[in-house]
């Protein structure tokens, strides 16, 4: 008979979780309306935009990923396949590499994902 384990995790976070979640995601979202303004200005000029894929790095940074690359990454002609394990890694990967993805059709019709993956031309 197997005996009952004292330990206990706690599903819901303390106070500081919450606070700290929320500091999170008002980050995000400023990172988010300033990327897109400065998405909107170049192509106001018909520049292709940087802003993407660093709005995504942004937020895998603010999400705790932190990224580190190694050795000069391919600048074109280049296929990356990458099968990744979260949307962390999706944001990470956009972030260091500024590859736009393939994705599945659903994401399209996703109310915020897919208007992000239009940006992203994904």
């Amino acid at each position: 008979m197997a005996s009952a384990s004292t330990a206990r995790a706690d599903p819901v976070p303390g106070l500081a979780g919450h606070v700290r979640f929320a500091g999170r995601l008002a980050a995000i979202l400023a990172c988010l309306l300033g990327a897109l303004a400065l998405h909107g200005l170049w192509r106001l000029f018909r520049r292709p935009s940087p802003w993407p894929p660093r709005f995504l790095g942004a937020v895998a940074w603010l999400a705790g990923a932190r990224v580190r690359v190694l050795g000069r990454p391919l600048e074109q002609n280049v296929l990356l396949l990458a099968n990744h394990q979260s949307w962390l890694d999706i944001l990470a990967i956009a972030g260091a590499s500024g590859s736009t993805f393939v994705a599945k059709g659903e994401l399209q019709s996703a109310p915020l994902v897919g208007w992000l993956c239009r940006l992203n031309d994904t």
